[in-house]
């Protein structure tokens, strides 16, 4: 007995010994970072920055020595995803909060290379009463929206004007619902709300078609293209008879970010100054 367990114990000794060593898996190249090519680093810090955002004018209230008092302000409200989920035509200018919370560019804080990059692009937006309301705007994919309340309002919009001066002029993409653009008659030079964004560049249509029960028509991709193509043909009619450098350029948007003129794509880095 005794010589058997040794034979077996022999025998589990051999196996172990010859049981293949696991090598420890080779550890990944170590990478110097300020090595990479300098267009690489900005592609590093561009990846971080925030999708499209929206911003809204709103109202503000402010109590002072037992007074009220209320003034506009412009503010992120939302990515544009979050944005095209919702019935945002209808959100009143007294809204207290936005949709959601929009982050600063996180490269803003990382390095020094990466900040000073990142504000070559992105603009800060600041009343001058109220820093606490400041973000940052990026001219070339983010949008600005004006709801029906204020499109119309010239005492608003001036007050903006005036509280923004020269912050405003890194508004250069226009988000319009497609009724609001027909009551402004295709005309730019009716819409107040256009007279005072000196920089723009482009309206970008969203369409914004209800039932009686409040609920989005949505149509079928061909009948969407039909739509924009009549937009941009009526709107080229128009430019015609206008002076040149006064027009827009066009784009048209369904509730899914799908674009129909290829002039703004959402998610896609388009200069507006181009």
């Amino acid at each position: 007995l005794t010589k058997k367990l040794g034979m077996a114990s022999s025998v589990r000794d051999e196996s172990v010994r010859k049981r293949p060593r696991l090598e420890a898996p080779e550890s990944p190249p170590k990478i110097n970072f300020k090595s990479l090519p300098t267009e690489i680093r900005f592609m590093i810090w561009e990846h971080t920055w925030p999708a499209v955002q929206v911003v809204e004018a709103a109202r503000r209230g402010v109590f002072d020595d037992e007074e009220f008092y209320d003034f506009m302000i412009f503010r992120p409200v939302g990515s544009l995803d979050t944005l095209l989920r919702t019935n945002f035509t209808s959100r009143p200018l007294e809204t207290l909060s936005p949709l959601e919370k929009c982050p600063f560019p996180i490269a803003l804080h990382i390095c020094q290379e990466s900040r000073m990059h990142t504000l070559n692009t992105y603009a800060l937006v600041q009343h001058p009463d109220f820093p606490e309301c400041a973000f940052y705007f990026n001219p070339r994919q983010d949008l600005l929206w004006l709801s029906c309340d204020i499109a119309s309002d010239t005492e608003a919009l001036e007050e903006l004007q005036a509280s923004y001066q020269t912050s405003i002029d890194q508004f250069r993409i226009l988000l319009v619902e497609d009724t609001e653009w027909e009551e402004w008659g295709l005309n730019p030079s009716s819409a107040p709300a256009l007279s005072i964004l000196a920089a723009l560049r482009t309206v970008v249509l969203i369409e914004d078609d209800y039932d009686d029960d409040g609920t989005l028509i949505t149509y079928r991709t061909e009948e969407y293209q039909e739509r924009a193509t009549k937009y941009q043909n009526d709107y080229d009619t128009l430019c015609e008879s206008m002076e040149p450098g006064t027009s827009y350029r066009l784009e048209y948007i369904d509730r899914g970010g799908n674009s129909y003129l290829g002039t703004y794509i959402p998610y896609r880095m388009i200069d507006a100054q181009a």
